[in-house]
C-alpha cells in the first residue's frame, strides 16, 4: 500500500470527507487529492496530523513491538523516530528533510519535557 491507499483508508474508516480532512489540516482539498492520487506526498507536519486525525499509526508503523503500542510514554519518541525515517525515504531535498527532523526533535523534547513535568506534580497515592 502507498501513502495515498492508506490515508485514503484511514479516510474511509473514519468516515471523513476529503474537504474536511484538507480543512483540519488548512489545505486546499485539491492538495489532499494530490496525495490520494500519488502524485505528491504531504509534508512531515500534515503527515503527523494525518496519523493522528485518521489513526493510522498501526497502518504506517505495523511492525511496532505491541508491548510499546500500549506506553503512552514511549509512544511519541517511537512515532517521531519512525516518521523522520520514513520523511528521509520520502524526500530527496536534505535541507527539507533536516528542517522537518529538527521540527520532530523539538516536539520530542516538549512533549519529554511535558511528561517530565507531569510526574513531578503527580502525588503519591
Amino acid at each position: 500500500m502507498n501513502i495515498g491507499e492508506i490515508i485514503r483508508s484511514g479516510l474511509h474508516k473514519k468516515r471523513i470527507k476529503v474537504k474536511d480532512l484538507a480543512n483540519m489540516l488548512g489545505v486546499g482539498s485539491t492538495a489532499v487529492s494530490q496525495w490520494l492520487s500519488g502524485n505528491s506526498t504531504p509534508p512531515g507536519d500534515k503527515m503527523i496530523k494525518i496519523i493522528e486525525i485518521l489513526d493510522l499509526v498501526d497502518d504506517f508503523f505495523p511492525n511496532r513491538d505491541n508491548e510499546v503500542k500500549n506506553d503512552p510514554y514511549q509512544i511519541d519518541s517511537l512515532l517521531i523516530d519512525d516518521l523522520a525515517v520514513e520523511v528521509r525515504k520520502l524526500m530527496s531535498n536534505q535541507t527539507w528533510i533536516m528542517s522537518e527532523y529538527r521540527k520532530l526533535n523539538k516536539k520530542y523534547n516538549t512533549v519529554c519535557s511535558e511528561l517530565d513535568s507531569i510526574k513531578k506534580n503527580e502525588k503519591p497515592t
